[in-house]
């Protein structure tokens, strides 16, 4: 039997909030979706207005704060904090972490690639998240 690619769900989340925001309206055109090491994910909304505002990929990373999920400079200054030791059962909540990320665009764009302000925000706080990206040839990938 054939596993589902564990980031359809991410995938489908990101695509089931866009399916809920109205139609030809332009304040949110962008939702993305991160999936936390202990398997919730966390969805974002843009927010766009002409004075600037944060990405969707950035409301998702405060909803996942929120969530009790941490960067990993907050992971290094938690360890500190505890002396280094881990946990003994299950996951500490202070390791909880992002593992992937996807952004997915309204009026049929489909996986979009993170804007350079977001690839920097995920690179220094989560250098081993894994990015979903569609290529030319229209099949998923990650990095």
């Amino acid at each position: 039997m054939t596993q589902p690619h564990p980031l359809k769900p991410l995938l489908a989340a990101a695509n089931e909030i866009l399916s809920r925001l109205p139609a030809a309206q332009e304040d949110h055109t962008v939702v993305s979706a991160g999936l936390a090491s202990d398997g919730r994910i966390f969805t974002g909304v843009n927010v766009y207005h002409f004075t600037g505002g944060p990405c969707a990929e950035l409301v998702m990373l405060g909803n996942a704060a929120a969530g009790g999920v941490v960067s990993a400079t907050t992971a290094d200054v938690t360890a500190g904090e505890k002396g280094g030791k881990e946990e003994e059962e299950g996951e500490s909540p202070k390791n909880l972490k992002l593992v992937a990320v996807v952004a997915v665009g309204d009026q049929g764009r489909k996986v979009l690639s993170p804007c350079g302000r977001c690839r920097q925000v995920l690179i220094d706080y989560w250098p081993d998240i894994e990015v979903v990206l569609e290529e030319l040839r229209k099949k998923m990938e990650t990095i």
